[in-house]
């Protein structure tokens, strides 16, 4: 089955620190980026790589998924229950190799369908984003997934840094459907525009600086927890 994905679109939200900028490192909560203008989702490769995203209004963190050397941070508008939910959005990182995007997806796939009936899957949309950063994208349909009985589509975005590789991923989960797409592509749209916010950075690097990487805080981030959220303010 082929789905049809519309143009690239690209775009890359620069932030200003708020005043006593701190991570999290374990247990968000809704009441973590409350009040505040954004929050900024770090994903660290280690050294000088990170992986900045602006998280959307209204999207908290809920989950952190560790099967080293793989992590996962889950975040879900606000309103969804943590359990049983119907939209997701996943920040990752697989540490250690800088996947080329295609072989990243293919090992996403992988994943997707020891969970899923009849996985289906768009063609393979590749180029460069921001700062050249290889990346490729791919749309993947599940009529029924295996443990809740429910179906699922998932856009997914696959970036290679220096250091590491990065999925984003913006999910829909429905009741089981009998074909096609029960997400529309005006939906399909703005998942891209909303995956296309953010990517890899170098510290103290010409080609793709991370923005105020001292005032942010990003050096909070260790290497054994290479996540967390920061409190800025959109400039």
């Amino acid at each position: 089955m082929s789905l049809p994905l519309p143009p690239l679109l690209l775009a890359l939200l620069l932030v200003a620190a708020a005043p006593a900028v701190q991570a999290q490192s374990e247990s968000p909560s809704p009441e973590a980026t409350a009040g505040l203008d954004r929050g900024l989702a770090a994903l660290k490769a280690g050294g000088s790589e990170f992986y900045l995203y602006p998280l959307p209004q209204g999207w908290t963190w809920q989950a952190v998924d560790r099967e080293t050397p793989y992590y996962a941070m889950t975040f879900l508008p606000d309103g969804q229950p943590q359990r049983g939910w119907d939209d997701a959005l996943i920040l990752s990182i697989h540490r250690g190799e800088a996947m080329e995007p295609g072989d990243l997806l293919g090992w996403a796939e992988r994943r997707l369908a020891t969970a899923c009936r009849d996985l289906r899957r768009s063609g393979m949309e590749q180029g460069t984003g921001a700062d050249d950063w290889p990346e490729a994208w791919r749309l993947f349909v599940c009529r029924e997934r295996l443990d809740k009985s429910r179906g699922e589509v998932r856009l997914l975005r696959a970036v290679q840094g220096e250091s590491a590789s990065y999925l984003a991923a913006r999910v829909w989960r429905m009741p089981v459907f009998a074909s096609g797409s029960p997400v529309g592509q005006s939906e399909v749209q703005q998942a891209r525009d909303l995956l296309a916010e953010g990517g890899p950075c170098l510290r103290d690097s010409a080609r793709s600086a991370c923005p105020l990487y001292s005032a942010m805080g990003l050096g909070a981030l260790e290497d054994a927890v290479p996540y967390g959220v920061f409190n800025v303010r959109s400039r």
